[in-house]
């Protein structure tokens, strides 16, 4: 999801930003497989910002 994100607004590609999102996505999805945190569907993170925001 963040890398959709970050690729819809800007076409540019920074290598040292794009290796941080990697490292940083590598570091959740590890924290996720070892239950150290839960994630969340996108669906339901979409309809939590919709609500905030509008």
């Amino acid at each position: 999801m963040a890398e959709y994100l970050i690729r819809s607004l800007d076409t540019d590609v920074d290598e040292d930003a794009e290796a941080k999102w990697r490292e940083e996505l590598q570091r959740r999805a590890e924290a996720i497989d070892t239950g150290t945190t839960r994630g969340k569907p996108a669906s339901v993170v979409i309809d939590e910002l919709q609500r905030k925001h509008s």
